[in-house]
């Protein structure tokens, strides 16, 4: 009975729901903010260059991002990190042009 209404007891309800709403919304704000450019051009507002060449440049935006939260929990070098994984990103992307048919 103690343990009910401890901080401790709360943890354990709250903290599963917290880490699974993070780990779930996180990728989805992300594709939403590369899908964006490609929306505007649907609904009809005209943007000055392509919204696909705009969404890839965001998504490269992104993996270089990543790569540099990467690097400073690793502790090395940011633009390293970053460009380390805008790399392989790019890297990725030209396999999949490659394949695709």
């Amino acid at each position: 009975q103690e343990m009910e209404e401890s901080a401790h007891r709360r943890a354990i309800v709250w903290v599963p729901i917290l880490v699974a709403l993070v780990s779930g919304l996180s990728p989805f704000v992300v594709a939403q903010l590369i899908m964006a450019p490609l929306w505007i051009a649907h609904v009809g507002l005209a943007l000055p260059v392509s919204p696909f060449d705009v969404s890839i440049v965001l998504a490269f935006i992104v993996i270089f991002c990543f790569g540099v939260l990467l690097g400073h929990v690793a502790r090395v070098g940011w633009l390293t990190a970053g460009l380390s994984t805008l790399l392989v990103g790019i890297a990725t992307a030209i396999l999949i042009a490659l394949v695709a048919p």
